[in-house]
């Protein structure tokens, strides 16, 4: 228990990844003065352990990104403690300000290519564990179908990037909730992200692939990556894959959403 201060709990989405957020609040002035993760799902300890260590080497790196300082983080028992990030959350559209923000997150110097980056995809899918389910082999084909082998500038990948897990501060965006975080990652997989949860989790009728691909922001983002227009949708291809064998059994509903876009590219 922190002095003086209220526990305000709240319980994270159920499944293996399902966490408790506790915010405290001064009982004096009613702000918000930490915010403590505690695991509850069999995999959070795991996550909220990478998130801290991933808050602590970005803090060493010093992009000048707004994001939470970590506090202090127990190891053994998968709780941290970081500090709250004040602003409002940010609006649904991809703007400047996200690429500005993302930009950030290059590592210059260092390269990806999808056909490294996928190896342990290529295991899950021969794992006898892993669902046979009627796009299991359509997922390894387009796979390994991709062109897999151009160099790629490498970058942090946040792993959950949506308008709930950003706030606006002042003229800057600050990022919270980085357990998903991948350090060498490769690019535009946060972008699909954004645009693909958002049509999946609010209905829009509005195909996210033809709002990536006519995005003026998104244009921008490549064009200062070196990544050519043609390539996108390889990329595209690449983050719904990923998206299908990580939730093929902890969300089947947004496998199938990944499974029926990947077969309506052309």
């Amino acid at each position: 228990m922190i002095k003086n201060c209220h526990p305000v709990i709240y319980v994270g989405t159920y499944g293996e990844f399902q966490k408790f957020v506790i915010t405290y609040v001064d009982t004096i002035t009613a702000l918000p003065k930490c915010v403590v993760k505690v695991p509850y799902g069999h995999m959070a300890k795991q996550s909220i352990v990478n998130e801290a260590n991933t808050l602590e080497q970005l803090s060493i790196e010093d992009r000048g990104l707004n994001i939470p300082k970590l506090f202090s983080l127990n190891e053994d028992r998968g709780v941290s403690v970081q500090s709250i990030v004040e602003g409002r959350l940010s609006s649904e559209r991809f703007t400047e300000r996200h690429v500005d923000v993302l930009l950030k997150l290059i590592n210059h110097g260092s390269t990806v290519c999808i056909k490294s980056d996928s190896e342990p995809l290529i295991e899950a899918l021969n794992a006898k564990n892993m669902p046979t389910t009627t796009g299991h082999g359509f997922i390894k084909n387009t796979l390994l179908g991709l062109d897999g082998a151009l160099l790629l500038p490498s970058t942090w990948e946040h792993g959950d990037f949506t308008p709930w897990n950003i706030k606006i501060a002042h003229d800057d965006l600050a990022l919270l909730d980085w357990e998903a975080a991948v350090k060498n990652g490769v690019p535009l997989q946060d972008i699909c992200h954004f645009f693909s949860m958002q049509e999946y989790l609010l209905d829009r009728t509005q195909d996210h692939i033809s709002e990536i691909i006519s995005s003026s922001q998104v244009n921008r983002y490549i064009s200062v990556l070196g990544i050519r227009q043609e390539y996108v949708l390889e990329l595209i291809k690449y983050y719904h894959i990923k998206s299908w064998c990580k939730s093929v059994i902890q969300d089947p509903g947004y496998a199938e959403f990944s499974l029926g876009k990947l077969k309506g590219i052309r």
